[in-house]
Order: structure tokens, then sequence, then C-alpha cells
């Protein structure tokens, strides 16, 4: 049984979740990483904090369902580039989304948030990977559905 796409995929993922946890772990203090601790625009280090938090739970959400369901796809011996290609979206959209909620400005008071759907950025780094990795869950999950 080969799952190199499942290794390396999950080794990047990993990366990622690892560089989201020290962001949380730089705004609670930790002098060590205080090169993380940057808040950008946010003028509160509580929602910096909060929107870390939310950016590192929510990889966290998504993440081991991919992992599981790219294991058992590839186990099954779907078909490589497909899941090369599902992979490579799900992890780009994990890490768009997770940088814009854990190290940008991504704090939206509820007032600005009809005008801040405009806002290119928001769509690219928010709407857009959150679409994607449903899509890729979706597809991966309908794949494995027919490789029974």
């Amino acid at each position: 049984m080969k799952i190199e796409l499942t290794i390396l995929y999950t080794s990047i993922l990993t990366f990622i979740f690892i560089v989201l946890t020290l962001r949380v772990i730089a705004l609670r203090g930790a002098p060590f990483l205080k090169f993380l601790s940057f808040m950008g625009n946010i003028e509160n280090n509580d929602i910096a904090l909060k929107q870390s938090i939310r950016a590192q739970g929510n990889f966290i959400e998504y993440t081991p369902i991919f992992i599981i369901l790219l294991f058992l796809a590839e186990n099954n011996n779907v078909n490589l580039f497909l899941l090369n290609i599902l992979a490579i979206i799900f992890t780009v959209s994990r890490l768009l989304h997770g940088f814009y909620f854990g190290f940008l400005n991504s704090y939206i008071a509820p007032e600005k948030f009809k005008e801040t759907k405009k806002n290119s950025l928001f769509f690219i780094c928010r709407v857009g990977p959150t679409i994607l990795t449903i899509i890729s869950l979706l597809v991966i999950a309908i794949v494995n559905l027919k490789n029974l």
C-alpha cells in the first residue's frame, strides 16, 4: 500500500497548522515568538488573539476529515492526478483562509460587514477558500463512495 500523497499533504498541512499555532502562542505573549505577534491593522490584542484562535480552530476542524478521505481514496487506488488536484485545492484554500484570519486584519465589525463583502481580499482569502474547501471535501467524499 502506497500512500505518498497522504504523507506529503499531511506534512504540508501540519506545517501550516504549526505556524497558526505559533501565532496564537505569540499573541498570548511568548517573548521568543515576538516576531509573530504583530497585529497589522488590528488595534486590540484581544481581537487579534481571538481571530488567530479561530483561524487555528477552523483549520483543525476541516483538515483531519480531508486527510482521512485522502488516505481512503489513495488506498482504494483512485486516480492520483485527481487526488493531487483536490489536495492542492484544499491545501491552498486552508492556507489562504488561515492566514487571512490569523495574520491579517480580518475582524469585521457588524456594521461594516456589508461594505467588506465588496473587498476583493475578503473574497479571495475568506469566501473563495471556504467554497473551495467544501467543494474539495465533497468531491473526494463522492470519489470515495464511487470506489466502494
